[in-house]
Formats: structure tokens, C-alpha cells, sequence
């Protein structure tokens, strides 16, 4: 278990302690299988500049030249650097950014003049003192590894390299929490939404554990924070991490943020921000591969539906003819087909967003899913089983069973689709799947 922190607004009260800090439990279900180091996408990061660096360096000779041709990359591609967009400059060693780290964290640290290149004068001092003696700010001198102002005035910096950058997720992140709500007025333009999570907190977080192509589970996902910090990754480096959010639709109390924008309930808020996000992201010139989503419903029928649904006699021939109990099932506009299909392919183990074919029979399209056809919707004729017959038989469609609502097809169709996929001619069989 690790714990994290991160730094709220402050509270204006001098008369108690401010308190700034949020905890985050991190849970592994084995540590075995969890990295003894984690890496994030900012390690790929790196390589890339390393890289871009270097092929700078092999072709152009001088400094100037150098930088002038990496600051163009950079000022390209500096939205992409995440936590590298202050390696802004070369030399013949490579990429690096300024650095403070000479001042001495602890108490009185080493003294002694560093001449300006140019006046001559010696360079401010840091407060406390530099963190190394005078014969490795001697080394550092002759290895160019130091940074001066335009005079003395200046503390030096020392050079950090991007080769020697260090990837970790620290136990404490200093982030502003009201960025959080920010980000929701700058999305919607308005508050539609009270204290929610940075996502600049949980791209950083999950920068560091996920895998390509993972996925994040949000079981509270409110207002789709996490959503917005997994396009943020995948934007950064075109990846193709998912996500799946889980949020009660809660009301939304009259006269709360989001009630006041025309909001009823939390989920509708966070499905918007999704589309705001990447919205966003596309605007501001990045490119995002998938911006899109599925809304998914957990639903049960009502009473009346399985009563009539257990009421139903099947052997009754023709009985479906006066009926549709598949319309029973729509929802909130989306077909009760694409409700039942939905349901039914999770069922059998091909997730959320599976691709679908559509199948033409004679009158009847079926609907295919890897090796398995769904007859969902009334209409199977005697002809459309011939026709799925002739299919089989000539290899244009491969099937290894058929999944049929047995309220949608009538008795002797049922009865012909068993008998004609029990024997087929090339020796196959297709397995009849009767779902109520």
C-alpha cells in the first residue's frame, strides 16, 4: 500500500491548521505481479528527446546552429513533453534544462566564489551556500556543465541532462486542488459540478501503472475525470488505453451546479465532459485516435414485461405473430435488439464494444459476432434457414452455433433451424442456443 498526497486550496483561517493534503490508497491484488519499478510514458518521452537530440547533434556542428534547430522541434511538440517541457536546450552532450539543484537544501552549505565568464565579478551565492565543494564546481566548469546569467547578478544553474532523468512516482504531489474545478469552468464555462478531481492528478498517477492498451475501471466516476486524464495519456503518445466509468444516475439536487445548466443527473454531466474533453484536445491540434464512448444501461425488466414473458407458450404455433416482446426491451431510445444483443455478447464473453457483422439472408439479417449468430428480432422464415444453410455449407459464413430468443421464432422454424443445423452435409454442426 502506498499513500499519496496531494495539496488543496488553503483555507483562510490563522486560527487552526490548514488542512491541505488528500490521501490516495494504492492497492496491488498481489505485489509479486506488480514492477519493482514503475515507469511512466514519460520514460518513452525521454528516449524520444534523447533520440531527436541526438540526430540534431550529427548534423549540425555548432551550437548555435544546434539550438536553433531544436527549439523549432520543441516549440512543435512541446504540448507532447508532459513533464520534459523544460528540457529546452543543446549542446554537443546533449538535451538539458536549467537547474537550481547547486543551492543546498539543509542548513549552511559550501562557500565560495564563481567568476562571471564575462564581467569577471563573482556570481551570487545561494542562500544557504552551494550543495558541492569548490573542486566539483571546478569539474563542472571545465565539463561546461554551468549556467550563467547575462551577469552576476544571477545564481548559476547547472545543466541537467534529459539522459539522466529520473521517472518516479514520489509519495507526495504538490498539485493546486482547485485545478480541479477549474478545469470544469473552462470546459463548460460555468460550474457544473462541485470538487472535482484533477486530471492532471490522475494522468500522473496512471501514467506509472498502466500497460498499453489497459483498462481503468472508475466505479464513482462522477464527472468523467478519469476519462479526461486517459485521453490526456493517449494523446500524449497515441496510445490506446480504455476506460469504463460506473456512476449511479443520481438526481441532482435543484438549485446545485449542473441542476442550474438543465443536468438531472451526475452521469449526464460526466458523458458531456467526455465530449467537451476531447473536443478539446483535438482543438488545441493533437491528434486522438478515439474520442468516443458507449453508453451502456443496467437495467431489469419490468414486472408486466416477465409476466408476460413467463405467460408465453411457445409450442402455441404462430403465437409471436400478434407481438414483439424484443420492443419490450428498448430503452431510453436504443432498440430493444441492440439492448438484448449487447447484453447477450457480454454474456458470452465478447466484451463492451465488440465488432458486429451484419449477415443477409433471404429476408432476414442476422446478426454475426466472432463464431457465434444472433436471431434476436421476429421475422426467421423457413427461407432465411435454407439460406443460412446454403451459407454454411458453401463457407461463406462460419458458425459454430446460433444463438436464437425463442420468444421471436415460431415452432416449426424453430424446429427446422434444429433439425437442418444438426446434420449438415459437410458432417458440421451448428448448436441451436434457445434463450428466454
Amino acid at each position: 500500500m502506498q499513500s499519496t498526497h496531494s495539496e488543496t486550496g488553503r483555507a483562510n483561517n490563522p486560527s487552526q491548521i490548514a488542512i491541505e493534503h488528500e490521501y490516495v490508497l494504492v492497492y496491488a491484488k498481489s505485489r509479486d505481479e506488480v514492477a519493482a519499478v514503475w515507469k511512466s510514458e514519460t520514460s518513452a518521452l525521454k528516449e524520444r528527446v534523447i533520440e531527436i537530440g541526438d540526430q540534431i547533434i550529427g548534423e549540425f556542428e555548432d551550437d548555435v546552429a544546434r539550438q536553433k534547430a531544436y527549439t523549432a522541434w520543441f516549440r512543435e511538440n512541446k504540448s507532447q513533453l508532459g513533464r520534459l517541457d523544460g528540457y529546452k536546450y543543446i549542446d554537443g552532450d546533449g538535451v538539458y534544462a536549467g537547474s537550481r539543484s547547486v543551492h543546498n537544501p539543509n542548513g549552511e552549505g559550501y562557500r565560495y566564489d564563481v567568476p562571471h565568464p564575462v564581467t569577471g565579478k563573482p556570481c551570487k551565492q545561494p542562500l544557504f551556500g552551494y550543495r558541492f565543494p569548490e573542486s566539483t564546481m571546478q569539474r563542472f566548469l571545465e565539463e561546461d556543465r554551468i549556467l550563467f546569467g547575462h551577469d552576476e547578478n544571477k545564481i548559476v544553474e547547472l545543466k541537467a541532462y534529459v539522459r539522466d532523468y529520473s521517472d518516479s512516482l514520489a509519495s507526495v504531489i504538490s498539485l493546486d486542488g482547485r485545478s480541479g474545478p477549474n478545469e470544469i469552468v473552462d470546459l463548460f464555462g460555468e460550474k457544473v459540478f462541485t470538487n472535482p478531481k484533477p486530471s492532471r492528478f490522475l494522468s500522473q498517477v496512471l501514467d506509472f501503472v498502466l500497460e498499453p492498451g489497459d483498462t481503468v475501471l472508475d466505479f464513482f466516476s462522477g464527472s468523467a475525470t478519469t476519462a479526461d486524464a486517459v485521453m490526456q495519456l493517449n494523446a500524449n503518445d497515441d496510445g490506446n488505453r480504455h476506460y469504463i466509468l460506473v456512476q449511479l444516475p443520481e438526481v441532482i439536487q435543484a438549485g446545485k451546479p449542473g441542476a442550474k445548466q438543465g443536468y438531472t443527473t451526475i452521469d449526464e454531466v460526466g458523458r458531456e465532459r467526455v465530449r467537451r474533453a476531447a473536443k478539446k484536445i483535438r482543438d488545441n491540434g493533437t491528434e486522438l485516435s478515439d474520442g468516443g464512448f458507449k453508453l451502456f444501461r443496467l437495467e431489469e425488466p419490468s414486472a408486466k414485461t416477465l409476466d408476460e414473458l413467463q405467460s408465453f407458450n411457445p409450442n402455441e404455433d404462430g403465437t409471436l405473430l400478434a407481438g414483439d416482446f424484443v420492443s419490450k426491451f428498448e430503452l431510453n431510445g436504443t432498440p430493444g435488439k441492440d439492448v438484448a444483443l449487447s447484453t447477450w455478447l457480454l454474456r458470452d464473453g465478447f466484451g463492451l464494444n465488440p465488432e458486429v457483422q451484419p449477415v443477409q439472408l433471404s429476408t432476414y439479417e442476422l446478426s454475426v459476432c466472432g463464431d457465434s449468430g444472433y436471431v434476436i428480432t421476429p421475422g426467421l422464415t423457413s427461407e432465411d434457414v435454407l439460406e443460412l444453410v446454403s451459407k454454411l455449407e458453401t463457407g461463406d459464413l462460419d458458425l459454430n452455433r446460433l444463438v436464437v430468443f425463442g420468444y421471436s421464432v415460431t415452432f416449426s422454424v424453430m424446429h427446422e433451424l434444429k433439425k437442418n443445423l444438426a446434420s449438415l452435409k459437410s458432417g458440421r454442426t451448428v448448436s441451436v442456443i434457445e434463450r428466454f
